[in-house]
């Protein structure tokens, strides 16, 4: 069984990649983490991924968060 089955899965969604990628260094080892910089990349990894947390910017250009937390 894969290691990354075990960790927690966590989704990072903001419109910045630059925000993104620093969100990122924050996160040890112990987390399998998932970056969306899109409505559609956030809906297409929870689609395929279970995910426990997700980290989000509040506002966001595009994307209606309430319709992504909505998914699950």
């Amino acid at each position: 069984m894969a290691l990354e089955q075990f960790k927690t899965q966590v989704l990072l969604l903001h419109s910045e990649q630059n925000t993104l990628d620093a969100l990122r260094a924050g996160f040890n080892d112990q987390y399998e983490l998932h970056c969306a910089t899109s409505g559609t990349e956030a809906l297409n990894t929870l689609g395929a991924t279970p995910i426990h947390v997700i980290v989000s910017a509040q506002n966001l250009p595009g994307i209606a968060i309430e319709g992504i937390l909505g998914t699950r």
